[in-house]
């Protein structure tokens, strides 16, 4: 017997966009108040999207923030390995493995900074 796929029948309402412009040379743009009546319990996402046209040439590469985050992840699984072996943990290696984590989130929002700032 096989297991059957559950299929939730798509929501043609859905996604909600609303959209709000900035006029030539104004830095504030006002959204109208809107209500949404939600209906079903589940993970809701609210983007706000800037675009701004003197970032058209910065380009942004994540190499880098990905590379930390596979030695972050690498250095976790030797540390659970060994706890899971041993019912020790290793200090060297979860040492190793928050330090990854931290220069991993540090560059991330620093790159996010870079374009926030550009």
């Amino acid at each position: 017997m096989g297991a059957k796929g559950l299929s939730v029948a798509p929501n043609p309402d859905w996604p909600q966009v609303f959209g709000v412009s900035f006029e030539i040379d104004t830095e504030v743009a006002v959204l109208p108040l809107k209500s949404l009546q939600i209906t079903k319990t589940g993970m809701y996402n609210l983007y706000f999207i800037h675009c701004d046209t003197r970032l058209k040439e910065l380009v942004v590469e994540g190499k880098t923030v990905i590379t930390l985050g596979m030695f972050e992840m690498a250095l976790w699984y030797f540390d659970y390995a060994e706890f899971s072996e041993t019912g020790i943990r290793a200090t060297g290696t979860t040492i190793w493995a928050v330090t990854f984590g931290t220069a991993e989130r540090t560059v991330a929002h620093l790159v996010i900074l870079m374009v926030m700032e550009g």
